[in-house]
């Protein structure tokens, strides 16, 4: 039997955990917005539905996609969230994403009264608060984001070092 040392003596996955929850995450993303596009090809072999002209339909097509687009992001960053709390035993991270998925899960619901407005950008806001904490989780800081927007490496940028790394420099 092999040991847990020599699996990752090449490969050093045991320190980067997030990377699993991030593949992981984004695979069950893509699964789930496949069923969605194919949920609303369905809808759409539908008679009448050639024109779109009389009823406004466009607006459910161009809402299904873009939610589509917004639940593969949001499980990709649920997963990276998850994994974390669970590894880290910080269940406040747990409970967050659960309730932001029952929220926003809920938030589809006015789109059967044609409220897509209303769906949209609650959602995408908890999109980019999701995201901004799966970014903070994975080691992510305003430096680096920085630095990648600039194409310099984020030791050339001016200021401190700030993050998790700020006190590991080795003095001369």
């Amino acid at each position: 039997m092999i040991s847990e040392d020599e699996m990752y003596k090449d490969h050093n996955q045991a320190k980067a955990r997030h990377v699993l929850a991030l593949v992981s995450g984004f695979g069950y993303g893509l699964i789930s917005g496949a069923f969605a596009l194919i949920n609303v090809l369905a809808d759409m072999i539908g008679p009448g539905t050639i024109g779109l002209r009389s009823s406004g339909e466009h607006n459910f097509f161009f809402t299904s996609a873009y939610l589509t687009l917004c639940f593969v992001f949001l499980h990709t960053f649920w997963s990276v969230i998850f994994f974390y709390g669970c590894d880290a035993r910080k269940y406040h991270l747990i409970a967050v994403v659960v309730i932001s998925h029952l929220t926003v899960s809920c938030l589809t619901l006015l789109n059967a009264q044609k409220l897509y407005v209303a769906s949209l950008v609650p959602v995408t806001l908890v999109l980019l608060a999701v995201g901004a904490t799966a970014f903070v989780i994975s080691g992510g800081s305003v430096r680096r984001w920085r630095a990648w927007f600039t194409m310099k490496p984020a030791d050339q940028l001016n200021g401190p070092p700030r993050g998790e790394f700020a006190n590991t420099a080795v003095s001369t």
